[in-house]
């Protein structure tokens, strides 16, 4: 996520379940144009929250939440409905 621009919006379009070595992770597709791993605290309150996790992948696929890439050594983001 290091990438991303601090302070800016972007429109999550898709989000994916991934399996990796490092166990299962999301995906996030920004813009349509580029993806990115979300933070680790993420997947696991996706994974405890199965419910909002739903909802927040049928939201990305509507394009009606964006992420706020907040920077700092953690990857602070938030996500914003629209």
């Amino acid at each position: 996520m290091a990438e991303l621009q601090v302070n800016e919006e972007y429109f999550i379009t898709k989000l994916k379940w991934v399996t990796t070595k490092f166990g299962r992770r999301i995906v996030a597709e920004m813009n349509g144009e580029f993806s990115v791993f979300l933070p680790y605290r993420v997947v696991k309150y996706c994974t405890d929250n199965e419910p909002w996790c739903n909802s927040l992948m049928t939201s990305a696929e509507k394009r009606q939440v964006k992420l706020r890439y907040l920077g700092g050594d953690t990857n602070q983001c938030e996500f914003i409905p629209v």
